[in-house]
């Protein structure tokens, strides 16, 4: 029916967006606990199409497939005040290629 909702679990966990038979299907984001979140593309429940994953100072911008990384992204973990980026590709949740991308890549991410 794509419509758009919004789905509060048991242990805290929130999802807001666009649904289809009350799963999330479209657009959409997964509010955790914890402060971590998912912004981005589903299917049928799952993580799937393009979207961006945040856990405290670590972060995956890239392709899903079913719930699992799947494809090309950028990693990205801020350490001491920079922040360090990575090419990834992974095929249905296992990493196939790391890159470390070069200094002259890297940012410094101001202090909070």
């Amino acid at each position: 029916d794509g419509s758009v909702g919004f789905i509060q679990f048991r242990d805290g966990f929130h999802y807001y967006g666009q649904m289809v038979q009350e799963s999330p299907h479209g657009l959409g984001v997964d509010l955790y606990p914890d402060s971590s979140f998912f912004k981005g593309e589903f299917a049928n429940g799952a993580r799937h199409g393009f979207g961006h994953y945040q856990h405290h100072d670590l972060a995956y911008t890239g392709y899903w497939h079913r719930g699992k990384r799947h494809g090309v992204g950028l990693e990205q973990i801020s350490i001491c005040g920079y922040a360090l980026e990575t090419f990834t590709s992974y095929s249905h949740g296992s990493l196939r290629l790391r890159e470390k991308l070069g200094p002259e890549n890297s940012q410094q991410v101001s202090a909070l």
